[in-house]
């Protein structure tokens, strides 16, 4: 299988600058989501997997950055699972939110999936996820 070259690469990471998407467990869950959850590091992309993320990211640049307006709802979603634990190598366990996500949020779709629309519900959702947390305590 073909890699991921310098140029897909630096398209990539050009994008994700236009996204405003500097949080690395976002871009993690998006490379993890373009791998079917084999890599996190856009690094270990294969060489059509990396197209596809390409294509992506413009088409979320064409459509008046729709994925950054929800940008803060997913980093609150994150925080939330980063108090409850949720980790892996100390950073957020984003298969472990995308698989709550998918399984239990209210639209059963991954994080990234979620339109800026849709969020708030989703936070709320995963608030009370995190309250019962609490309460267990």
């Amino acid at each position: 299988m073909e890699k991921v070259n310098k140029a897909q690469l630096a398209t990539i990471h050009k994008l994700l600058f236009l996204l405003k998407i500097v949080d690395a467990d976002i871009k993690e869950s998006l490379v993890m989501q373009f791998t079917n959850e084999r890599e996190r590091s856009s690094a270990h992309l294969h060489y059509q997997e990396a197209e596809l993320l390409i294509a992506e990211l413009k088409r979320r640049t064409r459509e008046n950055n729709n994925f950054c307006k929800g940008d803060k709802s997913r980093k609150l979603i994150i925080h939330y699972a980063h108090l409850m634990g949720w980790e892996t190598d100390g950073k957020a366990d984003i298969k472990r939110i995308n698989g709550w996500c998918t399984q239990f949020g209210y639209l059963h779709k991954g994080l990234n999936e979620y339109s800026a629309e849709e969020l708030p519900r989703l936070v709320y959702q995963f608030e009370m996820v995190y309250k019962s947390f609490l309460m267990g305590i």
